[in-house]
């Protein structure tokens, strides 16, 4: 009896496999392939293809393709194993696994949320000069108006002068101003004109220059008037401004800062504040 294509083709699995190729082909070609019977396959054995009997009955192919399921082997081989229809898309999964792949998927949806949050809210740029409060208002080092003091109230002076967001400049505020200059238009800092003396922030832990400060000499509070709240100078403490003008020994435009490291701006002296935003 005529075997299908099937038979034929699902028989090379085991023919092939483990055999002699060049002995294969010339078996093939100069021999006669057996007419094996139906639920039998052919095998290369003994030096000769033969017809093998499979393993439990006759191959009978279920079909799959109207359940919509893969047509899959289970037991022993291709062709001694049984055929059967299994759903797709249904592996089996340990515990450790499921495990691994909720882990993954949340840590997915975090890197996604931080993303997300980075976009919506991009790092802010470098704060850039934007001007010194107005010349008719000047203040000591507690930067006093409106009933409050200190570092927070000169940030609400200049931000009532220049927009929200506006703050008493840091030295290195300046320092970014003066080397963006040109290339941003918030930076209203100019190169060429003078900027006269305003007060600036500073924190450098230097010591005060009096030997009658007793009060917190390591606190960091001698180059910003002990944080915006002292005007006097009992203690010693200083602030520290900002100038931009020419160098004396050269002419050229430079940064300046009057006061640092406990120099020559009593907190006493009335000033503008340099805003930045």
């Amino acid at each position: 009896m005529k075997m299908n294509k099937f038979i034929y083709v699902l028989g090379l699995a085991p023919l092939l496999a483990g055999a002699d190729t060049a002995q294969l082909q010339q078996d093939v070609v100069v021999n006669t392939l057996p007419a094996c019977q139906s639920g039998q396959y052919l095998v290369y054995q003994g030096g000769g293809v033969t017809c093998q009997t499979i393993a439990g009955g006759s191959l009978m192919l279920p079909n799959c393709k109207g359940n919509g399921q893969i047509l899959t082997s289970a037991g022993n081989g291709d062709a001694g194993g049984q055929l059967t229809c299994t759903a797709k898309g249904m592996p089996s999964l340990s515990g450790s696994d499921i495990t691994l792949i909720n882990t993954l998927e949340t840590d997915i949806m975090t890197i996604k949320t931080d993303i997300t949050q980075i976009q919506n809210n991009p790092p802010g740029a470098a704060s850039v000069f934007v001007g010194e409060t107005a010349a008719a208002t000047l203040y000591n080092g507690t930067f006093a108006a409106n009933g409050a003091t200190g570092i927070r109230n000169a940030a609400a002076i200049c931000a009532a002068q220049f927009g929200a967001g506006a703050h008493m400049c840091s030295v290195y505020d300046m320092y970014s101003s003066v080397v963006s200059a040109g290339q941003n238009p918030a930076n209203k800092f100019n190169p060429a004109a003078n900027l006269p003396q305003a007060w600036v922030y500073q924190m450098a832990w230097q010591q005060p220059l009096t030997t009658t400060t007793k009060n917190e000499p390591s606190a960091g509070l001698a180059d910003n008037c002990a944080s915006g709240q002292y005007g006097t100078a009992d203690q010693g403490w200083k602030g520290t401004t900002v100038v931009w003008e020419p160098l004396q020994y050269n002419n050229q435009m430079a940064l300046k800062f009057p006061g640092w490291g406990g120099g020559a701006v009593p907190c006493s002296s009335m000033l503008p504040i340099a805003c930045c935003k």
